[in-house]
């Protein structure tokens, strides 16, 4: 039947982008946590005008994302509490051009004004990030070579560096 779909046909990814956006639209005004096991290319555009309602994330990125990833957090999430981030699992290595996009994109102080909690890789380290409100704070990483890549590994400075955005870490 054309008329049937299969959630794990060729038109899931669009199937699923349709049910997701019905219940962002549904949801509104209330306040929304969210998890998020595949962060898509589109995923901006359909959270972007929710943005200012989402009260936790808990996310997986690929590095071809990641870019686009923050840029949205960099729109501001003005009511996030918590902020989980995770590697997808088919996390592969960031090609240096989008490395050094990332370490420079530019977040207002108050894009994340009520982030409490925050649970990041190494990788993620990143010195504009407007962590300033962050009470709790988990920084890890896993064995994937991009965690171990010499080249992208943070430092004590870089980690040192990151603690100090966060003067009311309990």
């Amino acid at each position: 039947n054309p008329d049937t779909c299969d959630p794990t046909g060729p038109h899931a990814s669009q199937l699923n982008a349709r049910f997701f956006s019905g219940f962002l639209e549904l949801s509104d005004p209330r306040l929304i946590s969210l998890t998020l096991h595949n962060f898509s290319f589109y995923m901006v555009d359909m959270l972007a005008p929710h943005c200012y309602r989402l009260l936790s994330l808990n996310v997986q990125v690929t590095s071809d994302l990641s870019e686009r990833f923050f840029h949205m957090l960099s729109i501001g999430l003005p009511q996030l509490q918590s902020l989980i981030i995770k590697h997808s699992p088919d996390f592969v290595t960031i090609n240096p051009e989008r490395w050094e996009a990332l370490q420079h994109i530019q977040f207002p102080h108050d894009s994340l004004i009520r982030l409490r909690t925050l649970d990041i890789p190494t990788i993620f380290l990143l010195p504009t990030l407007p962590i300033q409100s962050v009470r709790t704070l988990k920084i890890g990483g896993c064995k994937c070579d991009e965690c171990r890549d010499p080249n992208l590994m943070f430092t004590l400075d870089t980690l040192l560096s990151f603690l100090r955005q966060c003067p009311q870490l309990t």
